[in-house]
């Protein structure tokens, strides 16, 4: 068992309180549907979640937004079949903001991926726009409240995005591919966990 495990156990078992710290980094996740355009296999549903620059506290205001994460392609059910994995894999991204005011940006770039099946490997190069309504700033642990020990600066967004580009399929096949949906952003945040505090 983990020390955070046995800390938590300990706790429960004596009836004092356990504190468990916390950090998440700044980042942004994606969740939207895809269509292949050449192969026509369906409606895919695409999710994918990294680090990105432009919600971390120092470079929120910067013009470009520089991101690395992990992501994957899911067939829809269809039939009665369950859904299954189409491709998944790790991406690079790089967006200029070519709009911005101080609580909405709209931003242009490329993203290349890994796009890994059953051990073969593909990539792909996708062109991408999005735009979000965002707000910046920072907030600090209270220390009135112990129980409630919270803190975060960065960017907190949401938005659209729209891409579209070409794939060299792990399996040997082409495809152009297009898709569209939904951003959230979030900033650093970290905080304490108490277990047993009133």
């Amino acid at each position: 068992m983990r020390a955070g495990g046995r800390l938590v156990l300990a706790a429960a078992l004596t009836g004092a309180p356990a504190c468990i710290p916390y950090a998440i980094p700044p980042g942004q996740a994606e969740v939207g549907l895809a269509r292949d355009g050449r192969w026509g296999q369906g409606t895919i549903a695409h999710l994918s979640a990294g680090i990105h620059s432009a919600s971390i506290p120092r470079l929120v205001a910067k013009p470009m937004d520089l991101g690395v994460g992990y992501g994957a392609d899911l067939f829809t059910v269809k039939d009665g079949e369950p859904s299954k994995v189409r491709v998944h894999g790790p991406y690079g991204e790089a967006s200029w903001f070519v709009f911005r005011r101080p609580w909405f940006r709209v931003s242009a770039g490329l993203r290349g991926e890994m796009l890994i099946k059953d051990g073969d490997l593909g990539w792909d190069v996708l062109a991408r726009s999005g735009a979000e309504i965002f707000n910046a700033g920072q907030f600090y642990p209270s220390s009135t409240d112990v129980c409630s020990i919270h803190g975060g600066a960065g960017a907190l967004a949401m938005g659209v995005y729209a891409e579209s580009g070409y794939q060299q399929l792990p399996w040997g096949a082409h495809a152009f591919i297009t898709t569209a949906g939904f951003t959230f952003r979030w900033p650093l945040l970290y905080g304490l966990i108490v277990y047993g505090c009133e």
